[in-house]
């Protein structure tokens, strides 16, 4: 049996496996009882599991007294959205992100329009543990509706905040691939309303992906192909719940996740002035080469979305995100946002800045990688003090692992909470040199 991962990014398993009926009921009876009064905003991606599960969630959110407003297939984004905006309760979005099909998870918000702090979610495991649920009587049973209307006002913030008539006046080509996900019908109308002409690549919802989810370079040639073949402006990729993109420059070369982040910085910058940026340890340093071409400070936090989000509000910083895609302006919305990602960035080559593969291209040559070392027994205290003897004029991070940076070059070390596994982290300015850095640190700490 596939083990059942709860965090802060969500209750997350194979259905019927990890993730049975039970487990939902539990955890449903278990946010409704966190949760204050209100309204409870319920959405979903497009997996074949996602109805069932809805009309579990719903069933025992009315059994708990909760109102639902159930708003149909939606990115993420929108959920949180909504939340915030109408001062809800909370909300649930029914999706496993970028896992395989034969995954779902209950990802879970709080009344800020936020996910669950680690706070609020050691305060949920503990509700799921000792499972003392109370359930309404028969005169106090919640209401369920549907509205399939409200998702439109997420779009509509999002037209307010970039220049959407500059935009719209560019008339870009633009190829979306969605894998058949949540983001496709939302993202061509938010296109189209920007005046694009939209190559439809995978848009339609149906939960069948047409390649692995992960949106990585290596899993979309589909997206290369179809900006190629119609020659548009730039091609986009969503993930299966519309919270990461993927840029694709005009010559159909498909960018690292770690671009988009960097290029929207690197935009929101140059256009709306300086601001703090809040990233994650293990972001890559284009985005902070981006922050401080325009002499912006980097606050780095532990990874997991919510730790990006807290900060933001907490320093006032107006943009961050995650490595991984995620673009976060706080402004718009708490939480990464393909959406906002796509107008930002289309805003920018309207603006006469240069197509997304040049600015690229004038980026340092970063590469990335990643490896898990197996292990059941490390030291994390022992690892720092013959990594400090060895690397004495480095900076240092513990905030999540171990993140130690060189001049243009960093890794970080951390252990699995959910496996008896480490991930090793190495960047440095070309594939040799990461390699180089990656061996030095394991053979150092392991």
């Amino acid at each position: 049996m596939m083990s059942l991962k709860a965090s802060i990014s969500g209750i997350r398993g194979v259905v019927g496996d990890s993730l049975t009926p039970q487990v939902i009921v539990d955890y449903a009876s278990a946010f409704a009882s966190l949760l204050p009064e209100g309204d409870i905003i319920i959405g979903r991606d497009s997996r074949p599991t996602g109805p069932f599960i809805t009309s579990l969630v719903v069933a025992i959110l009315n059994s708990m007294g909760r109102n639902v407003v159930d708003v149909g297939i939606v990115p993420t984004p929108t959920v949180l959205f909504l939340v915030g905006k109408m001062k809800c309760a909370g909300g649930i979005v029914i999706t496993a992100s970028h896992n395989p099909i034969q995954w779902n998870a209950l990802k879970l918000v709080n009344s800020k329009g936020r996910f669950l702090s680690p706070l609020e979610f050691d305060q949920l495991t503990r509700l799921y543990e000792k499972k003392q649920f109370t359930y309404s009587h028969y005169n106090t049973i919640g209401s369920s509706e549907t509205n399939y209307v409200l998702p439109s006002s997420h779009i509509d913030t999002i037209l307010r905040f970039v220049d959407k008539e500059l935009i719209s006046s560019r008339k870009f080509k633009v190829a979306l691939d969605t894998v058949n996900g949540a983001g496709g019908p939302m993202a061509v109308d938010l296109l189209k309303q920007l005046g694009c002409e939209v190559i439809e690549l995978n848009t339609e919802p149906t939960g069948i992906f047409a390649h692995p989810p992960e949106p990585t370079p290596e899993n979309l040639q589909c997206l290369s192909d179809g900006v190629s073949a119609s020659k548009a402006h730039i091609g986009f990729a969503l993930d299966p719940d519309g919270d990461r993109l993927v840029i694709c420059g005009s010559d159909g070369v498909v960018l690292s996740e770690e671009y988009t982040l960097a290029l929207s910085i690197n935009h929101y910058l140059n256009s709306r002035g300086p601001s703090d940026v809040v990233i994650n340890l293990s972001t890559s340093r284009l985005s902070i080469d981006a922050a401080e071409k325009y002499g912006c400070t980097v606050i780095k936090v532990p990874t997991g979305e919510i730790h990006v989000t807290e900060a933001l509000f907490k320093t006032g910083s107006k943009i961050g995100g995650e490595g991984n895609g995620g673009v976060i302006i706080p402004e718009v919305n708490s939480c990464r946002d393909a959406l906002l990602g796509m107008a930002l960035i289309l805003e920018s080559l309207s603006k006469g800045e240069d197509k997304v593969e040049v600015v690229a291209s004038g980026m340092k040559k970063y590469t990335l990688i990643k490896e898990k070392v197996e292990t059941s027994v490390f030291d994390m205290e022992s690892t720092l003090e013959k990594l400090k003897k060895k690397y004495s004029d480095c900076t240092y991070n513990t905030e999540d692992g171990l993140r130690i940076d060189f001049n243009d070059k960093w890794v970080l070390i951390r252990k699995s909470n959910t496996e008896p596994i480490v991930r090793v982290f190495a960047e440095a300015v070309g594939f040799e040199a990461a390699g180089k850095l990656l061996s030095e640190i394991k053979e150092a700490a392991f």
